[in-house]
Order: structure tokens, then sequence, then C-alpha cells
């Protein structure tokens, strides 16, 4: 029986596989390979950190995405060949005819010495969670935690906008600590992938906050004192959160027999990964361009989603033996939450603030439950 493999069950490897259900005949097997047994929405980590919602809201378990003929394997992924198209699993090995890498990505910590031992990371909801914890127990026992956040991307930008919002600075009726929370970030502006003005907007929330913003600074090493600089700036703290650089998960990075410089697969317009037509990547784990801006498509859920889509057609194009499709990105619009009825939103051209730009968020995430059918979230 011919057979698809998926790597990775996010946005993107959760949109190939149910698409695929939907238009390859049942003579095709299709497995969808993840070490665990939901689908995460990472754009909801940022809340789950500052504890406005549960575990259970950014996890929605696989077993409610997916149609009886998707097979479902629980596994650590330990080694791809590329060339054979050989997947080998803590669960065992496979060779399917037409694979997919799906599998996201994994905090890059450039060789910073010290990064990985005394950063925490925000990538799943199991870092979320550990972040989370690690919070209120240091607040409980300061009356002032010092966090450092590395990056200022979206991830960093949100979690910083969470951990700076009143309503989670201010001590409540557990007399809880204040946070001092900081951005580092090489970048020099917040937000780099968001437009200009999405960038400058919500700047000027977290500047009206006194959030300090050192951008344009590179990490040189993390200690137990804190973050040095290649400037020989040092920052006292007791938390450092890594946000910044990422690359393709390194379980299936390590030993692909491929060289990924950019932190990422390189594909062709079709999405397929260079060198492999019969090898597909998309959603994080992939460098898509955009031929009509000439540039790399950035990082994001909605992006990561039309490429699954495009995947699942092309796929289903090979089988047919008809002509591909090329990656067009359609951005339809951009959301920030920053904590408290504080975001941004560029929709339609327009730039929203406040309620409304919240509003637009939240009806992202409703249209994407939508499309899942499941139930709208509380």
């Amino acid at each position: 029986m011919p057979a698809v493999c998926i790597l990775g069950g996010g946005y993107a490897g959760v949109r190939v596989a149910r698409e695929l259900a939907a238009r390859l005949d049942r003579s095709w097997s299709i497995t969808l390979i993840d070490r665990g047994d939901c689908h995460q929405l990472i754009t909801r980590l940022p809340e789950l950190v500052a504890a406005k919602i549960e575990p259970r809201d950014a996890c929605l378990p696989f077993q409610r995405l997916f149609a009886r003929r998707i097979h479902r394997v629980r596994a650590e992924v330990l080694a791809v060949d590329l060339a054979a198209r050989q997947v080998d699993t803590s669960e065992g090995s496979f060779q399917p005819d037409i694979l997919v890498i799906a599998t996201g990505t994994a905090p890059d910590f450039l060789d910073i010495p010290g990064a990985q031992t005394h950063c925490l990371t925000v990538k799943s909801v199991r870092d979320a969670v550990h972040l989370r914890d690690t919070l209120a127990d240091l607040r409980a026992r300061r009356h002032v935690t010092r966090v450092v956040i590395v990056g200022a991307g979206y991830t960093g930008t949100e979690v910083t906008g969470e951990l700076s919002a009143p309503e989670y600075r201010v001590p409540g009726a557990r007399a809880l600590g204040w946070i001092d929370v900081r951005i580092v970030a090489e970048d020099t502006r917040l937000l780099p992938q968001a437009s200009p003005r999405v960038s400058a907007a919500a700047e000027r929330i977290l500047v009206a906050r006194n959030v300090p913003l050192y951008l344009g600074l590179s990490v040189q090493r993390v200690d137990e004192s804190g973050v040095w600089t290649e400037s020989g700036t040092h920052f006292d703290t007791d938390l450092v959160v890594w946000a910044g650089q990422t690359r393709v998960a390194v379980d299936v990075h390590a030993r692909t027999g491929y060289d990924i410089p950019a932190g990422k697969f390189g594909v062709d317009p079709y999405l397929r990964v260079e060198g492999h037509d019969s090898v597909f990547a998309c959603g994080d784990a992939s460098s898509a361009f955009d031929y009509a801006h000439a540039r790399i498509s950035a990082s994001s859920a909605q992006l990561a989603i039309q490429e699954g889509d495009l995947v699942a057609r092309n796929i289903d194009a090979t089988v047919r033996r008809q002509a591909l499709q090329e990656f067009r990105p359609r951005i339809l619009g951009e959301a920030i939450s920053l904590g408290g009825n504080d975001a941004v939103a560029e929709v339609g051209g327009m730039l929203l603030s406040g309620r409304a730009a919240a509003a637009a968020k939240r009806a992202a995430l409703l249209r994407y439950l939508a499309g899942l059918s499941l139930p709208l979230v509380a």
C-alpha cells in the first residue's frame, strides 16, 4: 500500500493530514508521527505563561481532529534519511513513498555559553507551564523578580506583554511580588517580522509601561548572575527566557545528512525539499519563499496552515500526475496581544489597537477552531 508519512502535529502537519484524508483515495495510508498526543496551539502559550488559561485550553487531542484512516504514532523522531525517505523513531522505522517534514523548530542557543543551561523556553505547552510555575514560585519568595526575555519576535514580545500587564504585575491577594521584565535582542526593532506600523505600536505600549527594550544587543553568555552582552553590559536576573533564534527540531536535524545552513529546510516553489521531489517541508521547518515580495516567508500560524494546505494539494497532484501549484502566501492580517486589553492588529490595511485588536486576534482563533469543526472556546 502506498504511504504518506507526516512528521509533526503542529498547524502545518495537522492541515496536511486532514486535507490528505479528504483528497487521497483509501489505497493510500496516512501516518502522522508526533511526540505528544495533542495539537498544541502555540499562539496561546503567552496566555498560559501568565496563567490566564489552563493547559487544556492550548491542547487539542489528536483523536478529536483526525478521521480513523489517519494512523497516529506517538514517538520521538531519531533520524531522517532524506534520500531513502526513511524515518527512524523510538517506535520503529518508516519508509513512506512521500514524506512531509512539519516538525516545527527548537531553540537554537547559538553555542552561547550558559544559554542552554540557564534559559527557560516557550516552545511547547510543557515549557509554558514550567515557566508559569517558576514565575509563581519566584514571585512568592521575592519582592521583585527580575526577568530578561532574549528575543524581540512574536513570542518574546507577547510574553513580555503578558508579564508587564498591570493585572499581572500588581500584587494580588496572595501578595505576589512585582515583575521587572525587559527585552534584550539582537534585532534592531521590536517584532522584526511584523509590519513597521504594528512594530511601532507594540513598542509604544511596552515603553508606556516602562518596559526597557535593549535592541541591537547580542547576548554573549548567560550565567547564574544574569545575561552578558557583547558590549559588556550585564543584566542581573532571577530568570532568563530564551525567545530568540530557532532551527529545525534538533532530533530531526542532527542526522538528516542534509545541510540546513539557515536553520530550516530550503524548499522549491512547490514546497518540496530542494533535491528531493518526494519530500515536502512546511510550517516553521521550511524556508518558504514569498516570490510576490521577494523574501522568506515569516514564521506564523496562518502561513503554516496555508503551507500545509498547499503541500496536501501538491501531494494529491503528484499522485494524480497533475501540475503542482506554487506557494503564494496570503497575509490576511496580524494581531499581537500584549496582556489585558492591550493589543495591536493590522487587518485590511487598518491599524487597530486595544479591544478592537484583541477581538481581531480572538476572531482568528475562533475561525481556526471552527475550521477544525471544534467547539468555540470560552
